[in-house]
Order: C-alpha cells, then sequence, then structure tokens
C-alpha cells in the first residue's frame, strides 16, 4: 500500500487494483475503461501535502519542455488523474471513454495531460458536445474514445448535439490525424481546424517570426485582493489608476475610477517596474470569448491593470518595424483573431483564458521598412490605428444622436479598413480572405 499513515489511507481509501481483480490483471488489464470522473482541482480537495506531492511525483503531470512554458502547466484536475491511471489499468489494445470538460482539448493547464494521451493513446474519436449537457453546469463538455493502440487510423472529430433522449448525433463529423496535435504550441487539439484553413495558416507562419519573438513582456497585470482596490483618488504619491479586463475595449479604454495604491510588499504579482514606465504599452482583455476573443487597446497614459489583463510590451529593437499601433492592429483584426479561434479555443462560446502561451504564437508579417511598399503600408496602418482611437474618444464624448451613428459608422470603416491592410500584410488570396470572412 501507499507509504502513508494509517489515518491519511483511510481517508483517501488507498485501492489496490491489481490486488482487488488478480484474474484481470493475470490477462493484462480490462478490455474497458467508462466513466464520467470529477471535474476539480486538487487544490480544492481535502488532501495532505503528501498525498498531492505523491500525485505530482508519480503521475508524469508537471513535467515541462519547449512546448510547455505556461506558469500553469501541470496543475492537477481529478479527472486528468483518472485518464493517466486508465492506462495502466487497460490491456493492449483496451479501450476507456469519459465525459469531460472540452478545457482538455485547449486550456494551457493541461498541456501535459494532452501530451500524455498523444505519446501513449490512439485517440479514436472526439465527440464535442458544447455547453448545457449536465443540469446546472455551463462547462462545455466532449466525450472521447482512445485506445491503448499503435494505430495510426485518423481520428474522427463529432460536432454534436446531445438529444433530449440522451443520444448524441453526430450526423456532422470529419477526420484529423493525431500527429498534428504533437506540433500544436500546448498540444492543443485544434479539432476544428481543416485543411484548407492549415494550408493557409501554414502560409502566415512562413515568417518564423511570432508575437514572442519581439516582445520583452507579454504578461499578466497586478494580482491584487478586492479590497486594495479603491473607488477614489488619494492624496498618496503610490496611488495609481487601475484598470479591469471589462474597461478594455477594441481600440479603446474606459477608465471607470478604480484605484490602487502600488506598493510593491503588499501586492502579489506586482510586475515589473518597466511594464508600468513603458511609454506606451497594449493592454487586452485575459478572460474573454466568442469569436473574437482578442480585445486590445493601446495605453498612452501609464495605467496600471488588474490581473484580468494582458500587457504587452514591445523590444527596443523591433518599435520602428512592429510599431505599437501595428500590434495593436493585427490583435484586433479578423485575420489574428480567426487563427486565434481556430489554433486556441476551438470556437468557445463560453469564457476563455487568453493566456501568455498562446499569445506568444502569433504569427507576425514579414516587414522590410527598406521597402517602398512595405514602408507605405506600415505608415497606413499606423494612422489608421491613430484614426480609430480618435474616433472612438470623440464618440464617447459625443451627445449628439445623429453625430454618434455618423461617428460610429466611421469607426466601422476604418476598422474594415484596418482588416484589408491585414490581409495585404499576410499576403493573403482572395479565397482565403474569403474563408475568414465566411
Amino acid at each position: 500500500m501507499l507509504d502513508f499513515d494509517e489515518e491519511t489511507q483511510y481517508k483517501i481509501n488507498c485501492f489496490d487494483w491489481e490486488d482487488e481483480f488478480k484474474n484481470i490483471f493475470k490477462g493484462g488489464g480490462f478490455d474497458v475503461v467508462i466513466g464520467n470522473p470529477p471535474y476539480v482541482f486538487i487544490k480544492y480537495v481535502d488532501w495532505a501535502d503528501d498525498v498531492k506531492g505523491y500525485f505530482s511525483s508519480n503521475y508524469d503531470i508537471t513535467n515541462k519542455d519547449n512546448k510547455s512554458k505556461s506558469n500553469q502547466s501541470g496543475k492537477i484536475n481529478l479527472y486528468t488523474l483518472f485518464i493517466f491511471r486508465a492506462i495502466k489499468l487497460l490491456k493492449e489494445n483496451g479501450v476507456f471513454s469519459f465525459i469531460v470538460p472540452n478545457g482538455l482539448l485547449r486550456t494551457t493547464t493541461y498541456d501535459m495531460a494532452r501530451k500524455f494521451i498523444l505519446d501513449n493513446y490512439h485517440i479514436d474519436f472526439i465527440a464535442d458536445l458544447k455547453d448545457g449537457v449536465f443540469k446546472g453546469v455551463t462547462a462545455p463538455t466532449i466525450i472521447f474514445k482512445f485506445s491503448k493502440s499503435c494505430s495510426n487510423d485518423d481520428t474522427k472529430i463529432i460536432d454534436a448535439n446531445c438529444l433530449v433522449d440522451g443520444f448524441v448525433n453526430e450526423s456532422k463529423y470529419h477526420y484529423m490525424n493525431q500527429s498534428v496535435f504533437l506540433k500544436n504550441t500546448s498540444y492543443a487539439f485544434n479539432i476544428f481546424l481543416d485543411s484548407k484553413e492549415n494550408t493557409f495558416f501554414e502560409k502566415i507562419e512562413n515568417s518564423n517570426m511570432y508575437l514572442g519573438d519581439i516582445c520583452s513582456h507579454i504578461i499578466a497585470g497586478i494580482d491584487c485582493k478586492q479590497e486594495q482596490i479603491l473607488s477614489e483618488m488619494v492624496d498618496n504619491p503610490l496611488c495609481k489608476k487601475l484598470l479591469k479586463g471589462k474597461n478594455i475595449k477594441k481600440y479603446k479604454i474606459e477608465f471607470d475610477n478604480n484605484y490602487l495604491i502600488f506598493e510593491r510588499k503588499k501586492l502579489n504579482r506586482a510586475r515589473p517596474d518597466e511594464v508600468w514606465n513603458s511609454d506606451k504599452k497594449i493592454i487586452t482583455q485575459r478572460i474573454s470569448g466568442g469569436l473574437h476573443p482578442i480585445i486590445a487597446a493601446l495605453d498612452t497614459e501609464n495605467y496600471y491593470s488588474f490581473a484580468s489583463t494582458n500587457l504587452i510590451i514591445i523590444k527596443d529593437e523591433f518599435k520602428d518595424v512592429y510599431s505599437y499601433e501595428l500590434i495593436c492592429a493585427l490583435l484586433n483584426s479578423k485575420l489574428i483573431n480567426f487563427y486565434y479561434v481556430k489554433n486556441f479555443t476551438n470556437a468557445s462560446t463560453l469564457t476563455v483564458n487568453i493566456s501568455k502561451t498562446f499569445l506568444e504564437k502569433i504569427p507576425m508579417p514579414l516587414i522590410d521598412l527598406n521597402n517602398k511598399q512595405d514602408k507605405e503600408m506600415h505608415d497606413k496602418m499606423v494612422a489608421l490605428v491613430d484614426s480609430i482611437i480618435a474616433l472612438n474618444k470623440k464618440l464617447a464624448v459625443e451627445k449628439n444622436p445623429n453625430a454618434v451613428t455618423m461617428v460610429s459608422r466611421q469607426i466601422n470603416a476604418v476598422d474594415k479598413q484596418i482588416d484589408a491592410l491585414v490581409y495585404k500584410l499576410y499576403n493573403l488570396s482572395d479565397e482565403e480572405v474569403r474563408i475568414i470572412e465566411g
């Protein structure tokens, strides 16, 4: 039995599978494992530290490699332990099937679980059930079936609906080879990426230049307690204007009188001074969702921001080519949001974490400012972003309904010009643009 004291063994109800099922394990293990495991992070489970340590050290969850750089890599959810355990219960060519949250497919927390699956199982099918399967549970869910085999057969991806009688309608499906997931950032299972989309994504990735390469910081905002946030300015030189994620809109910041006394020793993750002292920075919402999950604004007023935001600082040596205005335009564009949704969120309709791990892997266009055409496109983009920011500021104070309508139309027109120019920067064909525009 495990090396725990008797009280702990009773508490966690230790169970020796091989002892309890001797005959089955003499035959190599179970043919089938099926279930609906609990969806709970271990930090919320009343286990002793040595028990949690046992799982961390024995289930290969926290090992990181080049594709697993997230701070949250390997955080343990109970259902991932069941996935790790099932491989030891199955005989060769045995199968197992669970219903679990679809976060398993993409959330950086589960990167090592995905790597384990790809290394040890063949994925027979994944059925995306979306949300509403369980009463009172908002998390979208999937059903998967894995087999303990080395099959090279493609994986069936089912875009499913759960019918009233409880059966799954699989009328819409396609096939993918699971080997493609091994190439992805954080081993994400981007199950709705089709071959046409993959072809032109490879095209825009051809520069081998990514957002993470040109930035000194892509980092979440300050982690502080809610009671540390003030609703009015106080007479203290350390009192700073504070933004939350909800204050960040597309090309605009809506400050709503939140403040913070910036005393490093009293804050968790106060972030480096160079982030707050930068003349410019891009701020994005960190918790977002839908088909346009990246929402970015340009900050030129040295705001401080809460953990519900991401902060982006560009390296000095790249600021001429990849200006803040240009990067803000790319992040807000239809193209980059389409790319992000297809690769990193599986078009989730619920909220997703816009993580550093995935932001870093947004491909950048190759721009040569010595090339006349590239220089003209870059400068035009900067002018368009300056224009849309100015129009948003004008709209914020406009009271006349007719003027509001006119300025809103101008903003939409400039936004379309920005999207069109982004397509040109990445050299997309008319057919590729049509795919994005739907």
